[in-house]
């Protein structure tokens, strides 16, 4: 069986696998019809990536990696000496996921089954494509925020994790009970996620107040 010549040969499959469980879901989306959907055998899809349970950890690893490339990049920046460094922290947390690198919205179906749903697959692929990245985001809170200790930090990356699950779902009901009409895509990356953003940093700075 002749190996894929090109990476983005590879890509390609990836990037229909993404878009393929996002509109299927796991069980029901099968490898012929993402091999059709590449445009490759299905032989070739087995070849490379052995079963659908390999080819689903795949996409997810490569679209965490993107994500998380761009996070730390975002961290690299924030100014952990300005009164607004907590804000930047979680708006370094907040946007990658909601930009271009969160793969719009094919992988944001998938994130957000796999933390609402969380098989043990699901559970596992978290732990190991987001639990780095999560220390890493608990550290720099706890930088931004020196007053609170590592469990409110912790609790306040979970309560961020919340709030972005909530961006991600976008099911129209903030507008609905608000009386206005959808969010555009542009609106939601900007209006919304600044208004979580300063949500988020005021809840962490409040939990110092609960320590004393």
């Amino acid at each position: 069986m002749p190996a894929l010549q090109t990476e983005s040969a590879t890509e390609k499959i990836l990037i229909s696998a993404e878009q393929t469980f996002s509109e299927l879901g796991f069980d029901a989306a099968g490898m012929k019809t993402i091999a059709g959907n590449a445009g490759v055998s299905q032989s070739l899809l087995h070849y490379h990536f052995n079963n659908k349970e390999h080819l689903y950890a795949e996409v997810v690893r490569r679209r965490a990696d993107i994500i998380n490339a761009q996070r730390r990049e975002l961290l690299s920046k924030v100014e952990f000496r300005s009164r607004k460094a907590l804000e930047q922290v979680i708006d370094a947390f907040i946007q990658p996921p909601i930009g271009p690198a969160g793969g719009g919205k094919a992988y944001k179906q998938i994130f957000y089954a796999a933390l609402i749903v969380r098989s043990a697959r699901d559970a596992d692929l978290i732990r190991e494509c987001y639990d780095e990245i999560a220390s890493e985001f608990i550290d720099a809170i706890r930088k931004a925020a020196p007053e609170i200790d590592r469990e409110s930090a912790a609790l306040g990356y979970s309560f961020a994790l919340g709030s972005l699950v909530n961006i991600i779902r976008s099911d129209g009901r903030v507008e609905r009970l608000s009386g206005r009409r959808k969010y555009s895509s542009q609106e939601r990356n900007t209006i919304v996620s600044r208004s979580i953003v300063t949500y988020i940093a005021g809840g962490i700075r409040a939990l110092a107040t609960l320590e004393d």
